[in-house]
């Protein structure tokens, strides 16, 4: 693979609670994304909707998971991104600058639980 190719897996998606896996949104299998480093960046979207993705940041190494489970983002990602539960999505590990540079954020949210802000 050269510097301009990137990674294309199709496979189950699972979702867990935000609670799980110490918080994480997304957790990658290491028998199929095993070559994925943290840092990296995928992009994710069922096969009917290519046009829609969540893209999101490895922010954990991947790891050995049950059986059939290849990828699991939380359930507030997949709820946003109308990602379904148990349907193939196609994974996208963005490698190449030039699909690095295309990756661009419309909105950022920001929630705050059981915390005081105060203004001085």
């Amino acid at each position: 693979m050269g510097e301009d190719s990137n990674t294309v897996h199709t496979c189950a998606l699972w979702v867990h609670e935000i609670t799980a896996f110490a918080g994480d949104e997304l957790v990658l299998s290491s028998a199929v994304f095993g070559n994925v480093a943290v840092g990296e960046v995928v992009e994710v979207c069922h096969e009917e909707t290519q046009h829609t993705a969540a893209v999101l940041l490895v922010r954990r190494k991947p790891e050995p998971l049950k059986r059939n489970m290849d990828i699991s983002i939380s359930r507030r990602i997949t709820q946003e991104f109308n990602l379904q539960p148990r349907k193939n999505v196609i994974v996208r590990v963005l490698r190449s600058q030039l699909e690095k540079e295309r990756i661009s954020l419309s909105l950022v949210e920001l929630s705050f639980k059981k915390r005081y802000i105060g203004r001085s």
